[in-house]
């Protein structure tokens, strides 16, 4: 498993600020994979790339309670064909969530 990408980084950074100026919120971090390789080899590389996430965020002062964790494997595919179509499926998804355990939705006013 490889070190988080500088862009990763930032990313999580952004949700680590949106946390500390709101210390009711949570965050689910949702891990995937492609369909390559075994299926518990996929439910193991995607319980890796939650937890290479957690660890950063925690160690960036973010307390474990506040972290839910989802390692879905090959679970909800984004694209179902091509090989390099097959790539958007490996990524981890982060969601923000309210202190009853709900997505928070965002309004934008334009």
């Amino acid at each position: 498993m490889s070190a988080l990408a500088s862009k990763a980084r930032q990313r999580l950074d952004t949700n680590i600020l949106v946390l500390t100026k709101n210390p009711r919120m949570r965050i689910n971090i949702q891990a995937f994979t492609d369909k390559s390789g075994s299926q518990s080899y996929n439910n193991r590389l995607s319980l890796a790339r939650q937890n290479q996430v957690v660890r950063y965020l925690v160690s960036k002062g973010v307390v474990r309670n506040r972290i839910v964790v989802s390692a879905l494997g090959e679970a909800l595919p984004l694209v179902n064909s091509g090989l390099e179509r097959q790539q958007m499926n490996r990524r981890v998804e982060l969601m923000l969530l309210d202190s009853s355990n709900k997505p928070v939705v965002l309004k934008v006013s334009l």
